[in-house]
């Protein structure tokens, strides 16, 4: 079997997914204090309104316990997650995902079912390693029979900036170049409070506002350029998002911005017009 397929099935049906609920108030002026997002809307530019959104909802202690993609118009969630904390360390979904948190709270390990309709089958266990200053440098994947790294990225930080990620597999005994991400940035511009941003992250995207997946990049992100490699090691077309018209409240909240080119749905880079709406102190 070769292994770019295996790589491509394993990833999660995310990517079917697009993003919105009719969360997308206008942010004008101060955000607030301590904010977190809350919800990432697709907007139709010619009405205005939000069409799809990713949402998440907090307790009364800040803990995410809920998450949703809403399509408005069907006024439907097309997915939703309960998220159950059984421990310090431990948060149980209503999908049958288990979250490990390590010491800092961050995530350390993702297990999910492969089948999501068996979830008492075969596990995918996805393992996240940090850095001293907190970034996300190594992410892997094993199952749970079989207890070795299969797939590995490898995470390049610059200035405090995600600028490189490059996913390989040892299926077939030797390392096996998979995937090449590139990003650039507006080292101009920094979004307060925002979220890490992992092109190839579709096992985990559903969570990122939930848990600590390490420190965001600090620069406004402006361009994705992606290349998957087949069997022989030949570069694909490169899959281009470029990231334009940013506005952010008057205290530093991300708050708007415009994606053309390839969409990546997987993480509210979502064609068009995207707005941010967060939950404040």
């Amino acid at each position: 079997m070769k292994t770019f397929r295996i790589f491509i099935a394993i990833l999660p049906l995310v990517l079917l997914f697009s993003c919105a609920k009719d969360y997308s108030n206008e942010n004008g002026g101060s955000a607030g204090s301590s904010c977190k997002l809350s919800s990432i809307v697709a907007v139709d530019d010619i009405t205005g309104r939000g069409v799809y959104a990713f949402n998440t909802r907090y307790d009364n202690t800040g803990r995410s316990n809920y998450v949703e993609l809403y399509d408005s118009a069907s006024n439907t969630a097309d997915y939703e997650v309960d998220l159950l904390y059984q421990a310090s360390d431990t948060i149980k979904t209503s999908s049958n995902d288990i979250l490990v948190l390590d010491g800092t709270k961050r995530l350390k390990k993702l297990i999910t079912p492969l089948d999501p309709n068996d979830p008492a089958g075969e596990k995918l266990i996805y393992e996240y390693k940090y850095d001293g200053s907190g970034h996300l440098v190594e992410k892997s994947l094993s199952t749970s029979t079989i207890p070795l790294a299969l797939f590995k990225s490898i995470y390049t930080w610059t200035g405090g900036n995600l600028t490189r990620i490059e996913s390989s597999s040892s299926l077939t005994g030797t390392k096996q170049k998979l995937l090449e991400v590139n990003l650039e940035y507006d080292l101009g511009k920094s979004p307060k409070n925002f979220i890490p941003i992992y092109p190839e992250g579709f096992e985990s995207f559903l969570y990122v506002t939930s848990v600590d997946m390490g420190k965001p990049s600090v620069s406004l992100l402006k361009r994705i350029s992606a290349v998957y490699f087949d069997d022989q090691g030949n570069p694909g077309t490169p899959i281009v998002t470029e990231i334009s018209e940013a506005k952010f409240s008057s205290d530093g909240y991300l708050t708007e911005w415009y994606v053309s080119g390839s969409s990546f749905d997987a993480l509210g880079l979502f064609t068009g017009r995207n707005t941010f709406n967060y939950k404040c102190n």
